[in-house]
């Protein structure tokens, strides 16, 4: 699958534009192991940085686990290097249990998070609630904790919408800071094999506000 997308951003303040493009491809190995790699390159407060990311997923009978390991050379804002894990388990019917792991280094310091979650399945693959704790330790040492909720519902065979809020701790431009952000999105699958994504996201970030629109699209060959 080859996965592209952009994304701009409008900050308050007469703050400069951000603005971000990411490619990924990923892979079935085998009919339980598949790979993916990404590029994300952006731009913030007139800095550039670019991320190199690889995901390794397994299947299960109930669920699935991944790991990846990423970084950026010459961070100003991304992780110089960043090591995840995670997974879901069906609990039944409907509950997933999901949960993911992740420690960054950047240039200020290192960055460890755990996200304990839900996934409910409230109408029988129609319409989905995910449910997420947030716990984090920042550079300073200092531990933070937030929420984010996200659902989805399937409107159409090929339209699907996605409604989210968060209030969470997010490292960004070397420090940890807390974030309230609202995000809104749609996919919708032009033909079998692709899928155009549309969304967007307003965020309060304490110093300043950020309003970020994204378009991007999937093909599955």
């Amino acid at each position: 699958r080859l996965d592209v997308g952009v994304a701009r951003s409008e900050l308050s303040g007469g703050l400069p534009d951000w603005s971000e493009a990411r490619v990924a491809v990923a892979a079935a190995l085998t009919d339980r192991w598949s790979a993916a790699l990404a590029v994300e390159a952006t731009e913030r407060f007139d800095n550039r940085d670019t991320y190199v990311e690889a995901r390794l997923d397994r299947r299960f009978g109930r669920g699935g686990a991944y790991v990846f390991l990423g970084g950026a050379t010459d961070a100003d804002y991304r992780p110089e290097l960043m090591l995840g894990l995670g997974g879901q388990v069906r609990l039944t019917d409907r509950l997933s249990a999901t949960l993911g792991a992740s420690t960054a280094r950047y240039p200020t310091g290192t960055v460890t998070a755990i996200q304990p979650g839900l996934l409910v399945d409230v109408l029988s693959e129609r319409l989905q609630l995910a449910a997420r704790w947030i716990v984090v330790r920042d550079e300073t040492g200092e531990d933070r904790q937030g929420w984010a909720v996200q659902t989805r519902w399937q409107a159409t065979p090929r339209l699907g919408l996605r409604l989210g809020y968060a209030d969470a701790p997010e490292s960004s431009e070397g420090v940890t800071v807390e974030v309230s952000a609202w995000s809104l999105g749609a996919d919708i699958d032009v033909t079998d094999r692709l899928r155009l994504r549309i969304g967007a996201v307003s965020e309060d970030r304490g110093a300043y506000d950020r309003r970020e629109a994204t378009i991007g699209f999937g093909l599955r060959f």
